[in-house]
């Protein structure tokens, strides 16, 4: 009776998710339709708050896109395949300081939000410093492309600067290219190809501000880092794209502000 049993019975009964074991089919023709979708939303992604896990993934054929969180240590761990190849496994880091004191993280942490759909599934988990403070991480994982967003937000910082710094252990023989212009990054394995976008930084590497994003110098193996600064409270948004049709196209970001009776609310960035 238990669902991970009955999943695993389902799997080796349809081992091509219910083709008939013939040529592999190409990523660009992998895109599910609306219907089947649908039909899949409530059978593939899952979310556990006793075992401290959750797994977001677009469909049930073993070329899915899926990412793993488990969040029952200080760091959550990720384990990301994107058309069923693997592509980020490990801790996913994360620094932060506020005026200059470094977070020490102890406590394992909550899942506050969970949500499955058609169009995707969405994980946030968070980690409460004080009264004020707190960190939430953010997972979104779309059904009908093939894209995905990892983020962190750290609020409640008053008036104190905060440094932010978060890692992505890619797997061994994936290769870190940066683009020519702007601050995308392009990771490759095989013939995957997985554009990387930092949306919280302007896309033109000319523009200066405090920022970073690339090949983390700290780690000996490919790992992805982006660092941040920002007084108050902090927003650090990435798109990891694998689409095919997408992998030449032009891609740029730009500043979003979003007002409620002629008062700014909030200022970020837009894909």
């Amino acid at each position: 009776k238990a669902w991970p049993l009955k999943f695993l019975a389902d799997v080796s009964a349809h081992p091509a998710g219910g083709g008939t074991g013939k040529t592999k089919p190409s990523p660009s023709k992998l895109k599910p339709s609306r219907r089947a979708v649908e039909a899949e939303a409530s059978g593939v992604s899952f979310q556990s708050d006793w075992a401290r896990l959750g797994c977001l993934r677009n469909q049930a054929r073993r070329e899915a896109n899926l990412v793993g969180v488990a969040h029952h240590r200080a760091l959550p761990w990720l384990d990301v395949s994107l058309f069923g190849q693997l592509v980020v496994q490990g801790t996913w880091g994360l620094e932060v300081s506020f005026a200059g004191r470094p977070v020490r993280f102890k406590e394992d942490w909550n899942c506050v939000c969970w949500h499955t759909d058609s169009d995707g599934d969405y994980l946030e988990l968070q980690y409460t410093l004080d009264e004020n403070r707190r960190i939430e991480r953010q997972v979104y994982l779309s059904r009908t492309d093939h894209f995905l967003v990892l983020a962190d937000c750290v609020s409640g910082a008053g008036e104190a600067v905060i440094d932010y710094a978060a890692r992505w252990p890619l797997v061994g023989q994936s290769v870190i290219s940066r683009h020519e212009t702007s601050r995308e990054c392009v990771v490759a394995r095989g013939g995957l190809l997985v554009r990387t976008f930092p949306l919280a930084l302007p896309d033109d590497v000319i523009q200066s501000t405090a920022g970073f994003w690339g090949q983390s110098p700290d780690h000996d193996g490919p790992c992805l880092e982006l660092r941040q600064r920002a007084v108050g409270g902090l927003y650090a948004p990435v798109v990891f794209d694998c689409t095919p049709a997408r992998h030449n196209s032009y891609a740029d970001w730009r500043t979003l502000t979003v007002t409620e009776d002629k008062l700014v609310v909030v200022e970020a960035s837009a894909g």
